[in-house]
């Protein structure tokens, strides 16, 4: 099932989505993009939610809006 949420945290390679059932780490691996994958903060996300080895995980994570204006230079 698809779920919709916010981008609270970004580091280099990972960070976390807050959405209505709390907040779900999510890897740049499951982010589903051209070239170099990463989210910025305060972002709009699609993602679905798995079960790993190490709890749950945000995978098939696509951005819904257009964050390019949220770049500081």
């Amino acid at each position: 099932m698809r779920r919709r949420g916010t981008v609270r945290e970004w580091h280099c390679t990972h960070g976390f989505i807050e959405w209505p059932g709390g907040a779900v780490f999510v890897h740049f691996t499951n982010i589903k993009a051209q070239g170099h994958r990463s989210l910025i903060v305060g972002s709009e996300v699609e993602f679905e939610i798995e079960e790993g080895t190490r709890g749950f995980h945000a995978v098939r994570v696509i951005a819904v809006t257009d964050s390019s204006a949220q770049l500081k230079p």
